[in-house]
């Protein structure tokens, strides 16, 4: 089934960019929590004052664009079933960052489940994801994703509680490959299925 191109396209355009948004609004939610230090968790940011609000903003806008970026890799998967389970997998993502930034709900202790959750299907996904761009002659993009999974699973071997380091360590290497893959879906050209390497 071929890929319907421009809808790839617009899903690509709204979605790749949002961990660029997640990142600017953190940074500025740091900027305004002078308490606040890397041996803590990026959720711990939420905890009060105007910076809270700035952070949980973030993280509803920078969920809600993931949404729409896992839509578009749904589509861009053509059907394919390690495609599909990638793309399910960055749902899962873009929904646990939204729902880290509900103020109006008192999450407790999910929060943390929350956490643990995204830090689960960030390789999880990254892998699936890379494989599936292998088997379409994606190698380059498949790679990135292979080693950005990689790297997500070093949290998984330290010990201790949640830091803003280890959270750094899962999202920055899926955000570049977020990045990379999103501008290659916005760069498909029609008609997809003339083309044998896209």
């Amino acid at each position: 089934m071929p890929v319907k191109v421009k809808i790839v396209r617009i899903m690509a355009m709204f979605g790749t960019p949002s961990s660029i948004v997640g990142a600017l609004m953190i940074f500025l939610s740091i900027t305004m929590s002078p308490e606040w230090t890397m041996n803590q968790s990026i959720s711990a940011l939420g905890g009060g004052g105007f910076g809270s609000v700035v952070f949980e903003s973030g993280l509803l806008m920078a969920g809600s664009m993931a949404m729409i970026f896992s839509a578009g890799l749904f589509e861009f998967s053509e059907k394919d079933f390690l495609g599909m389970l990638g793309s399910g997998g960055i749902l899962i993502y873009g929904i646990s960052v939204s729902a880290l930034g509900l103020s109006l709900v008192d999450l407790g202790e999910f929060r943390g489940t929350l956490v643990y959750i995204i830090f689960f299907v960030v390789p999880v996904s990254l892998a699936l994801l890379s494989i599936h761009l292998f088997k379409r002659g994606l190698t380059n993009y498949a790679v990135i994703g292979a080693l950005a999974s990689v790297i997500s699973l070093i949290p998984w071997v330290q010990s201790g509680p949640v830091t803003a380091i280890q959270e750094l360590m899962v999202l920055t290497p899926f955000s570049l490959w977020q990045l990379a893959i999103g501008y290659h879906m916005y760069r498909l050209e029609p008609p997809l299925e003339e083309k044998e390497d896209f």
